[in-house]
């Protein structure tokens, strides 16, 4: 027997549908921008994907605890926590990700329409969240990366760029929740607080940012 489901979007094309690690099954809306969850029971939750006409299609479970898709109409693939949190990723050689799997090696591995080749990126995150009070910077990351990287935070403001904290870091699968302060800031008025981890040769694999307000 076939029960069926409306999704609260209309003409949203869902696409792409896997299980997800939270026991839902999470679903591409290729035409609505979203990312959708639809328990057993049939209840259904979306959550936005930032820009327009980026055509979200297929997706998996990756091996972060996270759930990972393809952008089709775009140079970047997508990755969304079973919370909703949704970030994206750019493509080094300007693909259109169509097709993407978990590999037995722990990576993401996935089909590129418009160049002929198949690509393959870690699956990382960082589920990255920085405040500010008195003097102190507080740094919440819910960190996964399936290759070994370096781990660096960057702080940008007007009186440029400080790197506070650098470190080579192994594997952590499955994600760990961390917490980093650091205390007696500077006056820096605004700043954008940026987590970022790259490979040995310094490429980016994935970066978050949030803004604080130092100013006192």
């Amino acid at each position: 027997m076939i029960i069926e489901y409306p999704v609260p979007t209309a003409f949203s094309w869902p696409a792409g549908i896997a299980a997800g690690p939270d026991g839902a099954l999470w679903f591409a809306e290729q035409l609505g921008d979203q990312m959708g969850r639809i328990t057993t029971a049939g209840d259904i939750t979306e959550y936005a994907v930032v820009g327009n006409g980026i055509e979200p299609e297929a997706i998996v479970a990756g091996p972060d605890g996270a759930l990972w898709f393809s952008l089709g109409n775009t140079y970047r693939i997508g990755r969304v926590t079973t919370a909703g949190v949704v970030t994206s990723y750019p493509m080094p050689l300007g693909g259109f990700s169509y097709g993407i799997a978990t590999g037995p090696d722990g990576g993401l591995w996935f089909t590129e329409v418009n160049t002929g080749r198949v690509g393959r990126a870690p699956a990382c995150g960082l589920g990255f969240g920085a405040s500010f009070a008195g003097t102190t910077l507080t740094m919440n990351f819910n960190l996964g990366i399936d290759t070994a990287a370096t781990f660096d935070i960057l702080l940008h403001s007007a009186s440029g760029v400080a790197q506070p904290f650098s470190k080579q870091i192994p594997a952590v699968v499955p994600p760990r929740a961390f917490t980093m302060t650091w205390s007696d800031v500077p006056n820096l008025g605004d700043v954008d607080v940026q987590a970022l981890l790259t490979t040995g040769a310094g490429q980016a694999i994935c970066s978050e940012w949030n803004w604080v307000n130092t100013a006192r």
